[in-house]
């Protein structure tokens, strides 16, 4: 055999292994990616699942409406250290204000129940008590979602929302660093 034609020969036999290989890495890929896909959107299912659950569990009756409001102030204290203080009941509204005292400084801590998203006008509120009480910053609280105009009325005032879903992660966080559980927010696969 002539060289040219044994360099003919294993360059047509490298290119076949090459392109079974593509092929078989390229299905790889794509069966994982659809794998983090699931995952993900079981993830958020959960996640929903028992944002609705919080959401049943306390807006039924007053006495659940200062579970809600102990609730919360109690993962802040677990998750950020500090105390937290009630400071203001509007019952008609359905919304508390707390301070949570940590590290020195003060945040305001706004808790509205409602089976809606929050307008603008909760971080308004929110926004005039921190002022009010020179506080760094503050937080509003909901089981439900925020407006868009909402979310644009709070850019640039140092104001964290947290909605249902983020609320979920922060308990879950808590349960875990308190009773060293994996939970839904580690990864659901190794």
């Amino acid at each position: 055999m002539r060289v040219e034609t044994i360099i003919l020969v294993v360059s047509v036999f490298v290119f076949f292994i090459s392109t079974f290989v593509w092929f078989r890495y390229h299905r790889k890929y794509e069966e994982l990616t659809e794998l983090i896909i699931t995952d993900f959107e079981r993830r958020e299912e959960l996640l929903n699942t028992i944002a609705a659950g919080l959401t049943s569990r306390f807006h039924n009756e007053k006495e659940n409406l200062n579970n809600y409001y102990e609730f919360v102030a109690g993962i802040f204290e677990r998750l950020f250290g500090g105390n937290v203080y009630l400071s203001l009941i509007q019952e008609k509204q359905e919304r508390v204000e707390m301070e949570h005292q940590r590290e020195g400084e003060k945040y305001i801590l706004a808790i509205k129940r409602s089976d809606q998203e929050l307008g603008f006008e909760q971080i308004a509120m929110l926004h005039s008590s921190m002022v009010k009480q020179n506080a760094t910053g503050g937080y509003i609280i909901t089981t439900e979602g925020f407006s868009d105009e909402a979310r644009s009325y709070a850019i640039g005032l140092n104001i964290q929302m947290i909605d249902g879903i983020n609320l979920v992660e922060m308990w879950l966080e808590t349960l875990q660093s308190q009773n060293g559980y994996p939970t839904i927010t580690e990864p659901l696969r190794t």
